[in-house]
């Protein structure tokens, strides 16, 4: 009676892990694809960091729709820190630049707004999200604010697959 016993607890125990497992494997799913997981956060039955909870009802960006909005604000921010006149430019540059929202798309050196831009988004290219908010903490205020966005966005994707890798490594 007691190996019955032990036998459909150690069964029971068991259905209970896969349970969890395939579970934990729907929320990667749903972060990686953006899609809304609070429903799979009600059937997890360990702790769930709050970074997780928060946006669960409308998902998070994915990576790609982070770095697709990163363009859309960089062109922004190129052009109007261009307007600031803060780099040492010349009229033809300025012009580019202010007119056309021409920035670099290779990683450059320097302190220019060109320049962190264009780190940025290689950083973004590498899934380096922690990387790519350093760089734009850099910007003069025009640009950091032009970017406040895309920072508040790359920053929620970022705090929820930290808390989804420490959770997990729990």
């Amino acid at each position: 009676m007691a190996r019955l016993q032990d036998a459909k607890d150690a069964a029971e125990n068991e259905e209970a892990n896969a349970a969890k497992a395939f579970a934990v494997s729907r929320l990667q799913e749903a972060i990686t694809t953006g899609q809304p997981y609070d429903a799979i956060l009600n059937n997890l039955d360990i702790d769930v960091p709050a970074a997780l909870i928060a946006p669960a009802s409308q998902g998070v960006p994915t990576l790609q729709e982070v770095a697709i909005a990163f363009g859309e604000a960089a062109d922004l921010a190129i052009v109007e820190t261009a307007k600031t006149g803060t780099e040492n430019q010349g009229w033809m540059d300025r012009f580019l630049r202010t007119q056309l929202g021409l920035r670099s798309l290779t990683p450059q050196d320097g302190t220019t707004p060109d320049a962190v831009l264009s780190r940025a988004e290689q950083a973004i290219r590498d899934n380096d999200l922690q990387t790519a908010l350093a760089e734009i903490s850099t910007l003069p205020d025009v640009g950091q604010a032009v970017m406040a966005d895309w920072v508040a966005t790359a920053q929620t994707r970022l705090d929820v697959t930290n808390a989804l890798s420490a959770m997990l490594a729990q």
